[in-house]
């Protein structure tokens, strides 16, 4: 045990702070007496406390350090962060340009594909109209009558010669026919081509035809008679009869002369 040396004065405790007394805070007085020094072996344990505080403030120093980040990590983060901020660039500089691309050539030769036919011949169509109207509008300066009206005008004559065609071929077998014959007359079309609801079988349908029937009959063709008269003025109706008969034969191309059948 260590003993104090001659003439060493023992605190029986650490000196108070001069500034505090009873938790009040005092004014240091000038003339006032310094604290008593430290000596012996006080001196040596306070040295050697205050080394192991320094010691213990050193080693929290040191952990907190190596536990903390350090200025290496710090900037391995950082460009760590450029990289993925470059890298996500890209990526948004790419899709951009994919979508450009889809946009200014993807889209625009699509439609291309699909519109270009139907435009197409929705264009021929139209100019083909437009030059039958400008062509027509032009004709009409030089030609009197229009072409659309020529070529109605043209039709009507192309069926009228058919159907003068038809009606001779029927005229010539029925002028080969006799009253006595049972065979059928050859159909001889009206004007318009029809054929006429009146028409007679054969000779004895027509021999057997009523007054009203042989009007209508010459009525479909546009055939009509005179009257004849006796030097008395009295018509008479079987001579008046065998004339419609004799008008239509004519007509049909068969001119029997009907006065010993009728």
């Amino acid at each position: 045990m260590a003993t104090s040396r001659p003439g060493s004065t023992i605190p029986s405790s650490w000196p108070q702070n001069p500034r505090v007394s009873n938790g009040t805070a005092q004014t240091p007085n000038p003339i006032q007496s310094p604290s008593p020094m430290l000596t012996g072996d006080d001196m040596e344990k306070a040295i050697s406390d205050a080394v192991s505080a320094m010691n213990i403030v050193s080693a929290q120093c040191t952990t907190r350090s190596q536990s903390g980040p350090t200025m290496a990590g710090v900037f391995t983060e950082m460009d760590a962060v450029k990289d993925a901020m470059v890298q996500d660039d890209q990526q948004k500089q790419t899709a951009i340009g994919g979508l450009k691309k889809q946009i200014y050539e993807d889209l625009p030769a699509q439609a291309r594909d699909e519109l270009l036919p139907g435009l197409e011949e929705f264009m021929r169509e139209l100019i083909a109209e437009q030059v039958n109207k400008t062509v027509n509008a032009s004709i009409g300066e030089y030609i009197a009558v229009p072409l659309e009206e020529q070529k109605q005008v043209a039709e009507r004559m192309a069926r009228k010669i058919d159907v003068e065609l038809d009606n001779s071929k029927a005229r010539l077998e029925n002028s080969r026919m006799h009253p006595d014959d049972t065979d059928a007359f050859k159909h001889v079309l009206r004007k318009d081509g029809s054929e006429s609801k009146m028409w007679p079988y054969d000779f004895r349908s027509l021999f057997a035809f009523e007054d009203k029937d042989l009007d209508e009959l010459l009525k479909d063709f546009d055939l009509s008679i005179g009257a004849g008269k006796d030097e008395k003025g009295v018509k008479f109706q079987e001579d008046i009869k065998r004339m419609k008969m004799q008008a239509f034969l004519a007509h049909i191309g068969a001119p029997v002369d009907v006065l010993h059948f009728v």
